[in-house]
């Protein structure tokens, strides 16, 4: 009797330890992830005039260089010569890292949001060409991931919830 005590209090003391030490190391990722400080020199990479083109819609992006702690970006569409939105954007610092924050408008400047509200991307990944923001819309997580592949860039907005995914394609403009 004492030796199948002895085989289960082994057993359950190893399983607690696998268990420890996977909270740890569950602790330590989140630790890491959490420590990341991204700065707006990670995102230097995306500035320029980035235009593209594809079944009579033609679009823009620009993105100024960081200064004074922000970069300002500007997004249109136009369909068949007539505009169809645009956007304005900005990139602060936050409490956790760069906040990407859109505002949306009709032809005339109509905007979609309210006079003070806009929707707000938190960076979560970036690496040399790549970054990846993370924003919550009625409960429902959304990503907006820039990727540039020398002077092309590629913008995908993922809708999981919606199983939606809008993908924009530019070239850098020539001067």
């Amino acid at each position: 009797m004492a030796d199948i005590l002895r085989v289960v209090t082994l057993r359950e003391t190893a399983l607690l330890s696998m268990l420890m030490i996977g909270g740890l190391l569950t602790a330590m990722v989140e630790a890491r992830a959490a420590s990341q400080h991204f700065a707006l020199k990670d995102l230097t990479w995306m500035t320029g005039d980035w235009q593209g083109e594809e079944g009579g819609t033609w679009i823009q992006e620009v993105w100024s260089p960081p200064r004074a702690g922000t970069m300002i970006g500007m997004f249109r569409m136009v369909s068949d010569g007539q505009p169809v939105f645009y956007e304005f954007m900005s990139v602060e610092m936050g409490s956790t890292g760069p906040i990407l924050r859109i505002k949306h408008f009709n032809p005339g400047l109509q905007g979609w949001e309210d006079k003070d509200e806009s929707v707000a991307f938190a960076l979560k990944q970036t690496s040399a060409n790549k970054a990846v923001f993370e924003t919550e819309i009625d409960g429902q997580i959304e990503y907006l991931t820039y990727d540039r592949e020398g002077d092309s860039l590629t913008v995908t907005l993922d809708k999981p919830a919606k199983s939606s995914r809008s993908v924009f394609r530019f070239q850098r403009a020539k001067p």
